[in-house]
């Protein structure tokens, strides 16, 4: 369910060192009447420059990006915007990568092979304030017996 009045839209910055894939997921958020993306930037730094100028909602991020990752992004932000939402969109998944992003702060923690819907509806859940990990992932941490510390 959208918790966003029609009027005001979830602003979302991406951070994403690929640029075929900002792009993409620029036009793939704005294809949601609820979703406008604010920036878009290439590396952690450059997002941190950036984020103090622009109004956002959710930044979106990669996990592995050359520079500062984006656990470390996370981290220095949220010293400088603690209401700053964050969600990581990564390819990786190991028990370490998705501890550490969500113990940064991260609320969401989305594969990039999820579908789009999913992608969506995670920004919205993050936006709201509630945290959205896929099933296969909250059981990895329960598994490894880290779910609890993150909650």
């Amino acid at each position: 369910m959208n918790s966003t009045p029609p009027s005001e839209k979830i602003r979302v910055f991406v951070v994403d060192d690929h640029q075929v894939v900002r792009l993409g997921l620029k036009t793939m958020l704005e294809s949601a009447p609820d979703i406008t993306v604010v920036g878009v930037a290439a590396s952690s730094q450059e997002a941190i420059e950036r984020i103090p100028t622009v109004a956002v909602d959710v930044l979106l991020t990669d996990l592995r990006m050359a520079g500062l990752n984006g656990e470390q992004m996370i981290t220095i932000l949220h010293k400088s915007h603690p209401n700053l939402r964050c969600a990581v969109l990564t390819n990786y998944h190991s028990d370490e990568d998705v501890f550490s992003a969500m113990q940064a702060g991260a609320m969401a923690y989305i594969l990039k092979t999820a579908p789009m819907e999913h992608v969506i509806d995670a920004i919205r859940s993050v936006h709201a304030g509630q945290r959205s990990i896929p099933p296969h992932i909250a059981q990895q941490l329960v598994t490894q017996g880290t779910l609890g510390e993150l909650l």
